[in-house]
């Protein structure tokens, strides 16, 4: 291996690290939404390996035909540009919608009492209107009623590797095969491992902590933590 590919590929590794561990977009909705939903350990995982894996898939085939048919940097920059901003808005507007009806599920679980006679005895007791409970026995399983990971597979796939076109560009001027798909290997592998290893730090760390304000309005908070993603992602282009 060269030392211009050497230092390719750590530039890369580097890159696709920052990008990933800078960008709240990456793992904060995966363990906002786990929490909330008490997904396992495992099916958060998966869902995580699913969105990186539709979020390089955009990226990598724009930038391939963009070596093939020899077009510009200039252009495929700026139209992942407008992927970004498209898909940034897209998890806001998902972030507001789940939080509005984490809004309305919250005051359903008011709790409040009542009254009646039992057995010659008047009485209370509190009451709370809930949605019913699921069971998920396999801890692997995608329920296709799951839309909330839908969702968010949805935006990934929406939402581009902005840096992963420019650093296949450079070997594909030098018209190297193995430095393009090097680029292309270490910067999703090291993105997927980025990703996983933030959520499940942080997959623990809320599970060995108990909030009572957060069982009721966590969803509220989940949503509300997912637009405030998205609207980093405009204002600071991250």
């Amino acid at each position: 291996m060269t030392p211009e590919l050497i230092l390719l590929f750590t530039t890369t590794a580097s890159v696709a690290f920052f990008h990933t561990v800078m960008g709240p977009d990456h793992y904060v909705p995966f363990i906002a939404l786990g929490k909330n939903k008490s997904w396992s350990l495992q099916k958060m995982c998966l869902v995580v390996i699913a969105c990186a894996l539709g979020h390089a898939v955009g990226s990598i085939l724009l930038g391939l035909v963009g070596i093939y048919f020899g077009l510009e940097l200039q252009v495929l920059s700026s139209f992942e540009g407008n992927r970004v901003v498209f898909a940034a808005w897209a998890m806001i507007a998902f972030g507001l919608i789940y939080g509005s009806w984490g809004l309305k599920k919250a005051f359903l679980r008011r709790p409040h009492e009542h009254w009646h006679a039992h057995d010659g005895v008047f009485h209370s007791h509190q009451h709370v209107h809930d949605e019913k409970h699921t069971h998920i026995h396999n801890p692997y399983d995608l329920d296709k009623r799951d839309s909330s990971a839908w969702a968010l597979f949805i935006i990934f796939v929406l939402g581009p590797c902005e840096p992963l076109i420019p650093l296949m560009m450079l070997p594909a001027a030098n018209e190297s095969v193995i430095g393009v798909i090097g680029v292309i290997a270490i910067f999703f592998l090291v993105t997927l491992i980025t990703m996983l290893g933030v959520v499940i730090v942080g997959f623990y760390s809320l599970n060995r902590a108990r909030f009572d304000f957060f069982s009721r309005f966590g969803s509220t908070l989940t949503g509300g933590s997912i637009a405030a993603c998205g609207l980093l992602v405009i204002i600071f282009e991250i």
